[in-house]
């Protein structure tokens, strides 16, 4: 399973397990730090800093096929989306946190590159970001680390290529249609009679 950036901003505001003392003085269940990585996200309107904020587009950044399991919202997570991927690499549950829109619908299924939603600045945040996490799950649908301090999520790093999965897509498409005009070429090449020279 690869995972690449599900949003254009290459900025990285903070990564796995940082900041331990102060997720623990939030008492939220986080004894030992940041639960996933945070991506700023931006051009907002009205600006980044607003809890109205509406950011530009998350994407489904994996590139195994998600199925939408859950969207929800409390204080904490603002809007969010929940995306589970069970194939050859596991069973994983997949979060995007903050956003401004939802632009999904559970039990939809999320090719490389789908709209999720829009950034924002909803929930426990102080700017716009894109919060997102990865667990991993057991068959039941229960989590493998459950009361690993992070909420059973781990850090995605080893899954991580950090190209934006829009372009991913983008080259691949390319790709493609590159080596179909080529069979093409090749096609009309073997298709070509050629006359014996006596």
């Amino acid at each position: 399973m690869k995972i690449f950036r599900s949003c254009q901003n290459n900025w990285k505001t903070q990564g796995f397990g940082e900041n331990v003392e102060y997720y623990k003085s939030l008492n939220i269940g986080l004894n030992f730090g940041h639960n996933g990585w945070d991506w700023a996200i931006f051009p907002c309107k009205p600006d980044i800093w607003s809890k109205e904020a509406v950011c530009q587009p998350i994407y489904w950044d994996c590139d195994k096929e998600g199925i939408v399991y859950k969207l929800g919202t409390d204080k904490n997570i603002g809007f969010g989306v929940w995306v589970n991927t069970k194939n050859e690499d596991g069973f994983y549950k997949h979060r995007f946190w903050h956003l401004s829109k939802i632009e999904c619908v559970v039990g939809q299924k999320l090719g490389t590159g789908d709209l999720i939603g829009l950034g924002g600045n909803t929930g426990l945040s102080t700017g716009s970001h894109l919060h997102r996490d990865l667990t991993p799950l057991n068959e039941d649908g229960t989590q493998k680390l459950e009361g690993n301090g992070y909420d059973g999520c781990i850090d995605p790093t080893p899954f991580f290529e950090n190209i934006w999965c829009v372009d991913k897509v983008n080259f691949q498409l390319s790709t493609i249609g590159i080596l179909t005009k080529l069979l093409n070429v090749l096609k009309l090449l073997v298709g070509i009679k050629v006359n014996k020279i006596e």
